[in-house]
């Protein structure tokens, strides 16, 4: 059967063995309160000010690290507790756009408004300039990623009616150069689409791009091409939130992860193949007790070598009063990921009063080779830092 536009998660047994290297004890996390207003509902790390330190950027401002010492990129703005507001901060970036060896900050306001980069004045002490990116930049889950391998990353979103990878110009305060991936009136592009992310679909070695209703094949010399991707058009999964392609119940066919933007469930979605042949994809549940995971990211956590999930509720996505279960603990959770003829989801808690943004990242803040967690969102800025036993 294919998946319809809504078809809840089907309960996963969690069954098999195990045959990745189990940690003695899972890991362990200091919790760092950086901020409790409500600043911002994404945030991205990196070294501001060149000292050596990772610092945290939610949009309006930054954060110098090891203090945490709040410093504005823009006007701060007073979003309130949330209830009935929100921040001018759905993604952020952090990136050296015009490559002078400061790090500047790419953000995206409001699904559907332009997106802009910031430009880091370094030790002047001169105001941040503002410049545009996209006059619209659709999708709820934009991605900035490493879209061909080669280290660089692209913008990757919907313009309205198309999916589209971008870069900085030759002048960087120009707009930026714009990319087809899909053809035009692609339901992934429209301003509030929910659910896009990338991933080798195909087992060639390239990145492809992912969305609840198919995928876009990357092709040889996309970065020259001017013509849209070939489209694989099925449902992948309902619509979510960042999508992560990986072969999890190891029979050959990629299969999706995904979470759900304003629902319930983060699920995998098994990859099948019908008597003609035709590939399709059936649902499986990971974990329901989590409402509203606005975004999911796809690292290893443990070192044992097989990347996990980490999600968490995003704490009032529509206010106190909207969507499914708005008032229910703001879990945030890693889920490690032991793949398999019958796969396992082990869920672990790293905190019950943060929960998630609509974008987070997973970086080594403190230097000791340990992916941390970082979010922002409308219970304030919070870091995660992972500690484990010698």
């Amino acid at each position: 059967m294919r998946i319809p536009v809504h078809l809840p998660c089907l309960l996963l047994a969690l069954l098999g063995g195990c045959t990745a290297a189990v940690p003695a004890k899972p890991p362990q996390w200091r919790k760092v309160v950086v901020d409790t207003v409500f600043r911002s509902e994404a945030v991205s790390v990196g070294d501001v000010d060149r000292d050596g330190d990772q610092d945290l950027l939610v949009g309006d401002g930054w954060y110098a690290a090891p203090d945490w010492q709040l410093h504005p990129i823009r006007p701060l703005g007073a979003y309130g507790d949330g209830a009935a507001t929100y921040s001018n901060c759905f993604a952020c970036f952090a990136t050296d756009v015009d490559r002078d060896g400061w790090v500047d900050q790419v953000v995206v306001g409001t699904p559907g408004a332009p997106c802009r980069w910031y430009r880091n004045p370094g030790r002047t002490g001169a105001p941040w300039e503002s410049f545009e990116v996209h006059p619209s930049a659709c999708n709820e889950s934009v991605q900035f990623v490493d879209l061909f391998g080669d280290g660089s990353r692209a913008l990757l979103m919907g313009d309205g009616s198309r999916l589209v990878w971008c870069e900085p110009a030759a002048d960087p305060r120009a707009p930026w150069v714009v990319h087809p991936v899909s053809g035009p009136d692609c339901p992934a592009a429209v301003r509030y689409a929910h659910g896009l992310g990338i991933g080798d679909m195909d087992g060639d070695g390239r990145m492809d791009v992912i969305t609840p209703h198919g995928w876009w094949r990357q092709p040889h010399g996309a970065r020259q091409r001017s013509e849209p991707w070939e489209e694989h058009r099925l449902r992948t999964c309902f619509d979510s939130a960042h999508l992560h392609a990986m072969d999890v119940d190891r029979d050959g066919l990629v299969d999706v992860l995904n979470s759900s933007a304003h629902a319930r469930g983060i699920c995998w979605n098994p990859q099948r193949i019908d008597d003609a042949g035709k590939p399709w994809f059936t649902v499986r549940t990971i974990a329901d007790h989590v409402t509203q995971t606005h975004a999911l990211c796809h690292v290893d956590i443990d070192g044992d070598g097989t990347r996990d999930l980490v999600t968490g509720k995003r704490w009032w996505a529509h206010g106190p009063q909207g969507d499914v279960d708005p008032m229910a603990t703001p879990y945030l959770l890693w889920i490690r990921v032991v793949p398999g003829t019958e796969p396992r989801f082990e869920v672990h808690t790293v905190d019950d009063g943060s929960g998630v943004g609509t974008h987070f990242e997973v970086a080594d803040l403190d230097g000791n080779g340990l992916p941390d967690i970082v979010v922002s969102n409308k219970r304030g800025v919070h870091a995660f830092l992972q500690e484990r036993d010698a």
